[in-house]
């Protein structure tokens, strides 16, 4: 799991990225962890998956872009 998401604890209130299911955000971290964030980034766009994207946009706002 992406070291950003080990460290939340809760709703991440106040980011815009609450509605985003855990069943999401856990296939994102999977997409994250083998392809990198930036290619996840890139596939998730490719294939129109906006939920995993938006989890993806998350996970990218809490690292400052690093992957």
């Amino acid at each position: 799991m992406h070291s950003a998401q080990k460290n939340r604890t809760g709703p991440m209130e106040n980011t815009g990225y609450d509605h985003i299911s855990d069943g999401t955000r856990t296939l994102a971290n999977t997409l994250s962890s083998h392809l990198g964030l930036n290619k996840a980034l890139e596939f998730c766009r490719d294939n129109q998956w906006h939920g995993v994207l938006a989890a993806l946009e998350e996970i990218h706002s809490l690292t400052d872009g690093d992957s």
